[in-house]
Formats: C-alpha cells, sequence, structure tokens
C-alpha cells in the first residue's frame, strides 16, 4: 500500500483476543485492548511520515495477522518557476518535477488538477505560440493511483502581456517625457526672460 505524505491512515485487525499487540518491522508499535464485542483493534497513524513506512501486522498469543506494507511517500513537486511574464506570440516552458524519486503521475492542468482540465501529460509544459487565452493559473499535479487519487500540485502564473498594450505604454511615456521635456525648456525661457526684465 502507497500512502501520500501528511493524510492520516487507519488500519484495522480483526482477532478474538483481549491482548493484541500491532508490530510494525517486527518491533511493537501499539498495545491496545477492547471491550467491543467485534473486537476490532485500529492502529491509527496521523499524520502519516516516511519513517512510518514499514511492514505492519498484528498478532496475539499463538497467532498472526497477514501483512501490510506500508509506503509513506512525498508527493510534493518543484516547479522551474511559480510566476512568468510573457509577450504574445511568444514561447513558454515549464518544467516540473517530483521531490522523492517515485513511480507517478506528473501531468500539467489549467487550473485544479482534474483529467478534464490537462492540458500535457509530460514533465514539461511548452505552449507556442502563446496567445491572450493563455493568461491563468497552470498546476503541475503529481498523483499515484489510490483510490480516490491522491493529488499535490505546485501553482504556476502565467502572464500574457499584449504587444499593442506595450507598445501604447511605450508611446504614451514617450509622449510625456516630450511633454515634460518641452515644459521644462519653457520654464526655463521664462525664468531667464524674467530675471532680464529685472535688471
Amino acid at each position: 500500500m502507497v500512502s501520500a505524505l501528511h493524510p492520516e491512515r487507519r488500519f484495522s485487525c480483526v482477532q478474538p483476543s483481549d491482548d493484541l499487540h500491532w508490530l510494525k518491522n517486527e518491533q511493537s508499535v501499539a498495545n491496545t485492548t477492547t471491550n467491543q464485542s467485534n473486537f476490532n483493534f485500529s492502529l491509527r497513524i496521523d499524520p502519516a511520515e516516511p519513517h512510518h513506512s514499514g511492514e505492519y501486522h498484528c498478532q496475539t498469543q499463538g497467532a498472526s495477522s497477514n501483512t501490510v506494507v506500508i509506503r509513506v511517500v512525498d508527493l510534493s513537486v518543484r516547479v522551474s518557476s511559480v510566476a512568468v511574464e510573457v509577450l504574445e506570440g511568444d514561447t513558454v516552458e515549464l518544467s516540473c518535477t517530483p521531490v522523492s524519486p517515485l513511480n507517478a503521475t506528473l501531468f500539467w492542468a489549467q487550473g485544479e488538477c482534474e483529467e478534464n482540465r490537462t492540458v500535457s501529460h509530460h514533465r514539461t509544459l511548452r505552449i507556442s505560440p502563446v496567445t491572450i487565452r493563455h493568461n491563468t493559473d497552470y498546476h503541475c499535479c503529481c498523483s499515484i493511483p489510490t483510490s480516490p487519487p491522491l493529488h499535490r500540485s505546485q501553482r504556476v502564473q502565467v502572464t500574457v502581456l499584449r504587444l499593442q498594450s506595450i507598445l501604447s505604454c511605450q508611446l504614451l511615456w514617450y509622449l510625456l517625457c516630450k511633454a515634460g521635456i518641452f515644459l521644462l525648456l519653457l520654464a526655463t525661457v521664462i525664468i531667464i526672460l524674467a530675471c532680464r526684465g529685472h535688471y
């Protein structure tokens, strides 16, 4: 059994006995008794951490349960950038790698990690050419085939800049600079003329 980092895991062992032990790798991890009629003994791990990985079984006098192999994995991912700005028409390329070496599925999604939002089934997301509709949040998703599937993701904000808007801003700055220079020269001339009038 594979479990993601941090979720609570609960396992049950059924054996009609008043004295039962849970063992991990042949070392006792819990000694639980109950007065319930169904003799249901549970071992709770919350939150699950990597050091909880191992072989678990419960045993009582003269009897032992089947072994459950638990592997706690870290589904965290790293992305090449958490925010990018790109000009409309250019290419954007984002990469994603898992923190732990595990047999997990990586994919990119627009918005949340759902199959109907998937935009790439690879570790690298490449969009070319970029259009204004790509101006959104993308998630690198890491999934393992549990039931239900477990996901962890890292968000990347993609901002698409329109070239026309940039040119308009540049033109506006140019005109403002020209107007500022003109007003500065005009003020200088007025000051000079005013000073000459006093002499």
